[in-house]
């Protein structure tokens, strides 16, 4: 593997715009910015350097739509901003906007991510479901969701009476969960709970890009006060194809959720 691999990671994609950077004195023309995925490469014509910048150096990223569509990229250590820009190509500073965010999110927290596979739908639904019967946690060694029965919390895992009276199944459990809650090397994390308004605003954003504005407004009207969830999945089930597409939406929405809070935990997932 080359040098500039292992310090940039894979390059994913090369986007040639106007712009500036803080450590140039001339303004970028046709510049090239190059995401890779560990960072941005911007390289200018002589006499402008090559600049290579980490996600984890950049404070902020905002996308201006105007008469000019612009990217303007924050930094963490200098005052000035990454500027990338385009008159006729709007759409390629969207996708230079977008790609950026993802990268960002990914490797906001750790420069290098261990690769664990892992099955990204099984964590999805143990994140919708309610804990008060059980817990779960993951092995970041070899990627097993490990359910805990309400009965092995920590207050009885450790009294050798009480576990004496739980049922063979859950005493063969002991050991193992008794490893889970020491936790000595950090092997395993508690898979959290998808919070209630998130699963909201994917059916929002979902209505926002529905083509068939008759169902959208019939959808919006479903959104509106208690009872929500009930009367979107009431509606929807009314036309097949959009309860498809939404089906199909939801759940990518809801993978894309595992794959941000398994890189908070400095994992890259690689599915089953």
């Amino acid at each position: 593997m080359s040098d500039i691999h292992k310090e940039y990671g894979k390059k994913l994609r090369a986007f040639n715009f106007d712009g500036s950077h803080p450590s140039q004195d001339a303004i970028l023309i046709n510049g090239n910015f190059i995401i890779y995925e560990k960072g941005l490469l911007i390289k200018g014509l002589p006499p402008l350097n090559q600049v290579y910048t980490k996600w984890r150096d950049m404070s902020g990223v905002t996308l201006y739509e105007g008469e000019t569509t612009k990217v303007t990229i924050a930094l963490e250590n200098e005052d000035g901003k990454i500027v990338a820009e385009s008159k006729d190509r709007p759409k390629d500073v969207i996708a230079f906007y977008d790609l950026i965010e993802v990268q960002r999110e990914k490797y906001r927290y750790y420069d290098e991510l261990k690769q664990l596979k892992v099955d990204l739908v099984d964590i999805s639904i143990i994140m919708d479901t309610d804990r008060w019967e059980n817990h779960a946690y993951l092995d970041t060694e070899i990627g097993e969701i490990i359910h805990i029965p309400i009965e092995l919390d920590e207050d009885n895992v450790y009294d050798e009476e009480y576990v004496a009276g739980l049922p063979q199944w859950e005493r063969e459990m002991v050991e193992k969960v008794k490893k889970v809650y020491e936790n000595e090397e950090g092997r395993y994390e508690v898979i959290p709970e998808r919070a209630s308004y998130e699963a909201y605003d994917t059916m929002v954003e979902f209505t926002k890009r529905l083509d068939d504005l008759k169902v959208s407004e019939k959808l919006f009207d479903a959104l509106d006060g208690k009872g929500a969830f009930r009367r979107f999945e009431n509606v929807i089930s009314r036309y097949p194809e959009i309860e498809k597409q939404w089906y199909k939406y939801k759940t990518e929405i809801e993978k894309q959720e595992v794959r941000e809070w398994l890189w908070s935990i400095g994992l890259e997932p690689v599915e089953r």
